[in-house]
C-alpha cells in the first residue's frame, strides 16, 4: 500500500541510517518532503540524502545532538524554513546504544548517557511541534 503524501513535510530524527533511513525514504517516496538529521555519520547522511534525492524527494540534512534542547530549536527551526514554514510529520528516532556494555559492568555516566539519547531526547523536542 503507497500512501499519498505529496505537498506533507516530515522531519525524521537519527534519518541517515537504519530505520530512520528506511522511514525517511519510505515518506519521500510517498511524495513527502523530507529533513533528516545525524548526530554522527555524515557520510552516511549524505548517502541517504543523495538516494532520497536520486527518487526524486526534495531533501535535506541537518546534525542535531537531540540532547541539547538549544540544537533542537535551531534544527526544527531550520529543517521548518526548508520544508516551507511547517512541519507535519515526525519521527523521533534517534537513538543510540553509545556502547555495548553488560549492565553489571555498566557506569552511571554510561547509562545516563544512553537515557538521554533514547528517551530525554523526546522530551527535549516538546512543544516544538
Amino acid at each position: 500500500m503507497t500512501i499519498d503524501l505529496t505537498g506533507r513535510t516530515a522531519l525524521v530524527t537519527g534519518g541517515n541510517v537504519g530505520i530512520g533511513a528506511g522511514i525517511a525514504k519510505k515518506l519521500g517516496a510517498c511524495g513527502a518532503a523530507v529533513a533528516i538529521t545525524y548526530y554522527s555519520h555524515a557520510d552516511e547522511a549524505r548517502q541517504t540524502l543523495q538516494q532520497m534525492r536520486q527518487q526524486g524527494c526534495r531533501a535535506e540534512m541537518f546534525q542535531l545532538d537531540a540532547t541539547d534542547s538549544g540544537q533542537v530549536e535551531a534544527v526544527v527551526t531550520a529543517a521548518a524554513e526548508y520544508l516551507g514554514g511547517k512541519i507535519d510529520i515526525l519521527v523521533n528516532n534517534a537513538g543510540h546504544l553509545i556502547g555495548r556494555v553488560n549492565i553489571d559492568e555498566m557506569s552511571d555516566v554510561h547509562w545516563h548517557r544512553v537515557i538521554d539519547v533514547n528517551l530525554s531526547a523526546r522530551f527535549t523536542a516538546r512543544g516544538r511541534f
